[in-house]
């Protein structure tokens, strides 16, 4: 990047331009002076070796790649100091740096010139999650432009972000040798399962997923859990709602959560829907889901409301009903949510909204131990 830097400068290669001027050129005073000089060596040393037919004297040109790889790296973070004293963390956050700028430079001078191959070892190190995902975009961003990069990690995050330039690897040593293949895609849940630790009590995993449909399920069945049973296995809810842009569709919405997790070996048979009834427009959508993942509804994962929304579901004097609904705005459901939710009874609950106190029951059912 820097010999980039220095070819682009007007100064630089007018400085190159006399440097030949000056040593190199057949009309430089300083050659012709040292071709004679050399002339006069050769003819005393042709005395001794008489083989010896020519003797040359040049001045090489500076080498600025050498000059520039004895260049110090300096790092003020409260205290200046060299990179070489900073901690293991900084160091790596550096090095994230500089292969983000150079491959910036590189997108942004459009350099189609000599490529390079990046060796990196244990990338991950001293790198904070976030930060792992920002290196390996960095590094990705190098392979668009040309560059190959090897990197060996026993991280998770950057086995686990795809991407259609890379092919992921295993090495593992089996009765006393090396071996090395290919990672599938089918390989890679489990292969990112065992990076994790491979036990959901040892990673503080929860022991099962619901997946609702958005912020009032998620508040009420939350405060439920807390006040009733504190006790059961621990229950992640997961709302699938997102940008409106996007997943302007619920059941278009709840797959777009649902299939990593329905890939996924630790959760696949473990975890539960729950989803209002469809209305005729998400209808379509619903039965596609269904033909997609007959499986998991035979057991019995997918728990359907009798209802298109959660605000009828509630017992008196809560209940609304759908007409109502339509005319409430997203802030008045989730007030209403949290105010079911905390003053709900047990009995309620269980009775009157049976089929969520079914999709808890499932999900307890199927938690990992």
């Amino acid at each position: 990047m820097l010999n980039a830097i220095l070819e682009k400068s007007e100064k630089y290669r007018e400085f190159k331009e006399k440097f030949d001027e000056l040593f190199t050129h057949d009309k430089s005073e300083v050659k012709q002076e040292l071709d004679r000089l050399a002339g006069k060596v050769r003819e005393h040393l042709e005395q001794q070796f008489p083989e010896c037919s020519k003797v040359g004297f040049g001045v090489k040109p500076p080498m600025f790649d050498e000059l520039l790889k004895s260049f110090e790296t300096s790092v003020n973070d409260g205290i200046e100091t060299s990179a070489e004293e900073k901690g293991d963390g900084m160091q790596r956050a550096l090095m994230l740096a500089i292969l983000k700028a150079y491959s910036d430079h590189r997108r942004e001078s459009d350099d189609g010139g000599k490529c390079f191959l990046f060796l990196i070892d244990e990338a991950e190190l001293h790198l904070h999650p976030t930060a792992q995902r920002q290196l390996k975009q960095a590094l990705m961003e190098l392979v668009a432009n040309g560059d190959q990069v090897f990197i060996n990690t026993h991280s998770s995050v950057l086995v686990t972000d795809d991407h259609n330039q890379q092919t992921l690897w295993r090495v593992e040593k089996k009765d006393g040798a090396t071996q090395i293949r290919p990672i599938t895609e089918q390989d890679k849940p489990d292969l990112v399962y065992e990076l994790l630790g491979g036990s959901p009590a040892d990673l503080l995993f929860p022991q099962n997923f619901i997946i609702v449909e958005g912020a009032s399920e998620d508040l009420f069945l939350g405060l439920v859990m807390r006040r009733f049973y504190a006790d059961k296995p621990h229950v992640k809810l997961i709302r699938s709602e997102g940008d409106h842009k996007t997943q302007g569709r619920s059941m278009e919405a709840i797959n777009r959560v649902f299939v990593p997790l329905a890939h996924t070996p630790v959760y696949r048979n473990q975890l539960v829907v729950l989803c209002d009834k469809p209305s005729p427009e998400k209808q379509a959508d619903f039965e596609v889901f269904k033909r997609n993942y007959q499986d998991f509804f035979q057991r019995g994962q997918f728990v359907e409301s009798p209802f298109g929304s959660l605000e009828e579901c509630y017992p008196e004097p809560w209940r609304k009903t759908a007409e109502q609904v339509k005319t409430m705005k997203s802030g008045e459901k989730t007030a209403l949510a949290k105010e079911v939710g905390a003053n709900i009874s047990k009995e309620q609950f269980e009775g009157e909204m049976a089929h969520v106190f079914a999709s808890l029951t499932k999900a307890w059912t199927n938690a990992h131990k």
